[in-house]
């Protein structure tokens, strides 16, 4: 028998799961007043919300806090319509380039030295690449401002 009283933690223990507690929680409420009747007032509670009608609302919940979430509007702003139009304008001088002269920008570069090449490639790169992470940093953060859980 404990020289103290149990804790609310050991008398939920008793009054909800008592399978689950130990025999000297269980010896000790057979022995004390005082904590037997804080195990009664737990078993009153308990009794009670049982009792207590199911919570019924006569109106759509979700309806109602989805119409007071804030909505986001499509916005183009005028740079991003510039580097579209920017974007479509490059793509097509580069195709009719190819078109016309794609024969011709083999021997173009046939005369360019190997390092010349790597140097360029290394550039590309460098201006790409940190591009490319942006644009995932992006999504991410864009993923994660959706995540509910």
């Amino acid at each position: 028998m404990k020289a103290s009283h149990l804790s609310d933690q050991e008398i939920q223990r008793y009054v909800f799961a008592t399978a689950d507690c130990e025999q000297a929680i269980i010896t000790h409420l057979q022995t004390c007043d005082h904590c037997r009747n804080r195990a009664k007032t737990y078993e009153l509670i308990e009794a009670s919300l049982q009792n207590e009608p199911a919570p019924a609302f006569d109106f759509d919940l979700a309806a109602l806090v989805m119409n007071e979430l804030p909505t986001q509007e499509e916005k183009f702003s005028i740079i991003e319509v510039l580097a579209y139009s920017a974007g479509f304008v490059g793509l097509g001088a580069l195709s009719i380039v190819i078109y016309f002269f794609g024969r011709d920008l083999l021997v173009l570069f046939s005369g360019v030295s190997n390092i010349a090449i790597y140097m360029i490639l290394c550039i590309v790169g460098m201006i790409f690449l940190p591009l490319c992470w942006e644009v995932y940093q992006s999504y991410q953060r864009r993923i994660r401002m959706l995540d509910f859980s």
